[in-house]
């Protein structure tokens, strides 16, 4: 099948232009390499209990988010840690999903290769029952980067050069975080409800996740390092989930010093330091490529919101 646009990325930035495309009429495919969608907007089951380790909440920052905490109302609660907050109960995900509901989506599809013939762009994936896909226009809803690593599959040309060296001027923080449970009991030793402020180098800042849950039957954290010392420990982010764990002890007292269970993610692209101050990357190629993403514009669910939102309008614009 050719499909009018396709779209690897399912975070914000993916989902909110698949969306406006199909609601368009045109058909659009939406590629992932997860087993999910939402990209940092992410939610993991731990021993019976939901940890948001990517986005922690939502917010009103603008009108993109203000008017998807609207929309989805009804899986989202005001979430007491923070004045203005959302959350949702069964885990931020939900949202992601809500949003992909009805759009045609292969997850677990790590595209690695993309090439261009007179009709259409054709993509390529990882694992051999992956079947290449087709379509008119692509997007490119990825951290630059990684954009970048794809359109390195291209032939040389002025305007692969053009977008590559665009993208190139995008820096990201990495982030280390440490997922932890406890008995419930302990959450009234927590030095801090809700958001939790680290001190020095290592931990930056944490959420008590369980706050976040009806009838939580643990209490469960979100420990998020400094870029810093995420950085540090990029080729050995084990030993750095156990400093972290070692330093939030420190800080929050013994009563936290025997947890029930530990887990570390590492994001190798947490956060946009230094984002491009455009909505949107366009490529002067035969046939439509776009890139998009918070990075454009900053490191919100806001500006991802707005991205794919601008990336959406400019296709749509092309007839």
């Amino acid at each position: 099948m050719l499909y009018d646009v396709a779209v690897v990325g399912a975070g914000l930035a993916g989902l909110s232009i698949a969306q406006q495309i199909q609601s368009h009429g045109r058909t659009v495919v939406l590629l992932d390499k997860s087993r999910g969608v939402g990209g940092r907007v992410a939610t993991r089951r731990l021993h019976d209990a939901r940890l948001d380790h990517g986005l922690p909440y939502f917010q009103a920052q603008g009108p993109h988010t203000q008017h998807l905490i609207e929309q989805y109302s009804e899986l989202l609660q005001p979430w007491p840690g923070k004045p203005g907050a959302y959350a949702a109960p069964i885990g931020n995900t939900a949202i992601a999903k809500a949003m992909a509901a009805g759009l045609t989506l292969h997850s677990q599809y790590c595209v690695t290769e993309i090439h261009l013939d007179s009709l259409a762009w054709i993509l390529q994936g990882a694992a051999m029952d992956n079947p290449p896909i087709m379509a008119r226009a692509l997007v490119l809803a990825i951290p630059a980067p990684q954009a970048i690593a794809l359109l390195d599959t291209l032939p040389p040309s002025p305007a692969q050069s053009a977008i590559i060296q665009a993208l190139a001027r995008v820096v990201f923080d990495p982030c280390l975080t440490v997922m932890v449970g406890y008995p419930l009991s302990r959450q009234e030793k927590l030095p801090q409800r809700g958001m939790i402020q680290g001190r020095g180098t290592k931990l930056q800042w944490g959420i008590e996740d369980s706050s976040k849950r009806e009838q939580p039957n643990q209490l469960s954290l979100c420990l998020h390092s400094t870029p810093a010392f995420a950085e540090d420990h990029h080729h050995d982010w084990a030993t750095g989930v156990n400093i972290l764990l070692a330093d939030w002890i420190a800080q929050a007292g013994p009563a936290f010093s025997d947890p029930l269970w530990v887990q570390g993610h590492r994001w190798r692209y947490a956060f946009p330091k230094t984002p491009l101050g455009t909505e949107v990357v366009v490529g002067q190629f035969a046939m439509p490529l776009l890139c998009c993403g918070d990075w454009c514009l900053g490191s919100t669910a806001e500006a991802a919101l707005a991205s794919g939102q601008a990336a959406g309008d400019w296709l749509l614009a092309q007839g």
